[in-house]
């Protein structure tokens, strides 16, 4: 596991991360993702120009920011990430 670079409990960072959500930053972020995919990625897809090769990667990349990458996907990982480390630590204590 990483170092936690400036020392917080990791119940503080999932607490944090959890009330993203409704900071107004937050869907504006997600507008703009999605922004950057359609004009990025799906004009480029839908470009009569662009290469079969070059669509087909384009086609990947996309799946990979939409499944794996997208904004929410991150914000879930990172939360379940901090509570794991937040269990750990209570676990610790505990023993």
């Amino acid at each position: 596991m990483a170092e936690n670079p400036i020392n917080e409990h990791p119940r503080s960072r999932e607490l944090a991360l959890s009330s993203l959500r409704v900071n107004p930053g937050w869907s504006v972020y997600c507008e703009r993702f999605a922004k950057i995919l359609e004009t990025q990625i799906d004009e480029k897809i839908w470009d009569l120009k662009t290469s079969d090769e070059d669509c087909r990667t384009l086609r990947a990349a996309r799946k990979l920011l939409t499944d794996a990458h997208a904004p929410e996907k991150m914000l879930e990982s990172m939360i379940a990430q901090a509570r794991s480390a937040a269990d750990t630590l209570d676990r610790s204590k505990k023993t």
